[in-house]
């Protein structure tokens, strides 16, 4: 399965303008394991692409997804984001980027973040996601679920979400688009 390579935009604002041309073939390698439920109605779940980058010596691009999990709560106690341990991991890095990520792609459209509920999992035994670029892609997943939108299977983008709402450079994209091909 061929795809483009192209950069979120949403139907409602326009958080970004970047695009990357390319050819990208996703495949789900592993079964995904259950994502911890916050509710059985009002959860809405959806796998997401990244592109990334091995720590090897001679960094290779891969392509993974991950399961996500969002839900709208009816309190206010503040935005609750939980990284599944098992059978991958996320970094601390990565654990703070899409924290910061969500809360700032959601501030820059005006949205409130206090009763949103959000799950990620690594289906992937033995991986451990330690980078923030994967944060843009997270980030712009979370707010268009919160908006009642879902980004279609074949949009992927890599990079982090700035202070100021915009989508910031990341490394390694000639690997990446290599890696989506």
């Amino acid at each position: 399965m061929k795809d483009r390579i192209a950069a979120f935009q949403s139907t409602r604002r326009s958080v970004v303008r970047c695009a990357m041309a390319g050819a990208m073939a996703v495949a789900i390698l592993s079964p995904l394991t259950a994502l911890p439920s916050f509710a059985d109605s009002g959860v809405n779940r959806q796998l997401i692409p990244i592109l990334g980058l091995t720590t090897d010596e001679h960094a290779v691009g891969t392509v993974a997804c991950l399961a996500l999990s969002f839900e709208e709560r009816s309190d206010r106690s503040g935005l609750m984001v939980h990284f599944q341990n098992g059978p991958g991991r996320f970094s601390q890095m990565a654990q703070t980027s899409t924290d910061q990520a969500i809360r700032r792609a959601a501030r820059s459209l005006g949205l409130s973040t206090d009763s949103w509920s959000v799950a990620f999992a690594a289906p992937y035994a033995g991986m451990t996601i330690c980078s923030d670029s994967l944060s843009a892609m997270v980030a712009l997943t979370v707010v268009a679920l919160a908006q009642g939108e879902v980004i279609p299977r074949d949009r992927v983008i890599t990079g982090i979400i700035t202070p100021d709402g915009r989508i910031g450079c990341v490394g390694g994209v000639a690997l990446k688009v290599a890696a989506a091909k």
